[in-house]
């Protein structure tokens, strides 16, 4: 029996069902499928856990079923290795006769981690009312933290479970901070007629656009998208946006234009899509101010008040160009003196209420001015007033 990792590069999830005896006198055991796996190779067996076991070689296996499963169906995963004895005798009665009981479950789950080269995790599902949370559960513990591959078998699955796994996984993927999942199944096929064995590579794609997307939407950030679409330019834009470096429309085209993917890959079809059409209109602008002004309405609409009330008030800043100055902070007090000193009485209303805000969320103070402290507890408020900056710094734009 060789050595297991302590880190493990390869989990196995696998459900049991109750399945179909086999035909024949004295055959107690899932029907017979002729697997063909990915290389060709073909492997007969009535459980397909057993051959994805022997072509995966995982580290850890996790099995889930129920009372009813046929739990004996397990010593197939190693036959040549394991010996068949008393206990097994016991737990074929069970299945094949009673229900499995937890405590006989683990008697077998010790049994077939002394005999086989894979740490085994056995689990029973006991009530129909919370299947779904222990199926999340059970995946919760069995799932090592930092595992390289997860990989879903759902070929004896019964009713719901995969469904449950397979929305379970994607949390747990950032829980447990695995790296890839794969689904798998084997579509059977009356023997001796080879039934392919499918593995899905898409749930880890699907899970890449799904974190990219949530990153873009709630935080701005979308330089996942360069590792989906392989293209570092995404990387580097991102860069300049948030650090305020001039990004030409030209530089926009060039970018949408090298965005090319192939039609038949709708990952990347819809990653382009988003970034063309939602990302690239967020950040794009014909100026600084502008630009600041946007990225400050989309962190408001997201509650994110205190980058929010920093970029609308330096935007307002910055609609002050082309002043000169011995030094940046010289420059940055000549464009403040020339905004405050070119506003209308309206406008400066709306500024030094923007700029008060601004101050007192940056350095988390306490405003006596009663009409700030109303804002201040109110969401909907805080948002209306990046809005009215976001207008004044078009005005002001206009009338330059």
């Amino acid at each position: 029996m060789k050595a297991r990792r302590e880190i493990m590069e390869r989990v196995l999830i696998s459900f049991l069902g109750t399945g179909k005896k086999a035909q024949g006198e004295g055959k107690q055991e899932y029907e017979k499928a002729n697997y063909q796996l990915p290389d060709g190779n073909l492997q007969e067996s009535s459980l397909i856990t057993s051959v994805l076991y022997k072509y995966l070689q995982p580290d850890r296996l996790i099995v889930i079923g129920t009372p009813e499963s046929i739990w004996s169906e397990l010593s197939k995963i190693d036959s040549e290795n394991l010996e068949k004895g008393a206990l097994y005798e016991k737990i074929f009665e069970i299945t094949w006769n009673q229900k499995m009981t937890l405590e006989m479950l683990k008697e077998w789950e010790h049994f077939l981690n002394k005999n086989l080269t894979a740490d085994i995790k056995l689990y029973l599902l006991d009530s129909n009312d919370t299947e779904a949370d222990e199926i999340f559960k059970f995946l919760n513990e069995g799932i090592p933290e930092n595992t390289e591959e997860v990989y879903l078998d759902i070929t004896h699955a019964f009713r719901h479970f995969p469904i449950v796994a397979a929305f379970s996984l994607p949390v747990l993927k950032y829980l447990k901070n695995f790296k890839t999942l794969k689904l798998t199944y084997g579509k059977l096929k009356k023997f001796p007629n080879p039934s392919p064995v499918i593995f899905m590579k898409i749930p880890t794609h699907l899970m890449e656009l799904l974190e990219a997307i949530s990153l873009a939407e709630n935080t701005g950030n979308f330089e996942k998208f360069a590792e989906i679409l392989k293209e570092p330019k995404i990387k580097e834009l991102y860069l300049r946006t948030e650090t305020n470096r001039k990004i030409s429309n030209q530089q926009f085209k060039k970018l949408a234009k090298k965005l090319s993917p192939k039609k038949e890959n709708i990952i990347q079809e819809i990653s382009v899509n988003y970034l063309t059409e939602k990302v690239f209109k967020e950040i794009k602008g014909e100026s600084l101010a502008i630009r600041m002004a946007k990225r400050a309405l989309f962190f408001a609409k997201r509650n994110q008040f205190l980058k929010a009330y920093t970029l609308i008030y330096e935007a307002l800043i910055n609609t002050q160009t082309g002043i000169n100055g011995k030094n940046n902070f010289e420059i940055y007090r000549k464009k403040k003196e020339m905004l405050e000193n070119s506003l209308n009485p309206e406008q400066k209303k709306i500024y030094e209420i923007i700029k008060n805000l601004r101050h007192t969320i940056a350095h988390g103070s306490d405003p006596q001015d009663y009409s700030l402290q109303q804002i201040l507890n109110s969401e909907k408020e805080l948002r209306e007033w990046v809005l009215k900056g976001y207008q004044l710094i078009e005005e002001i734009l206009k009338n330059l």
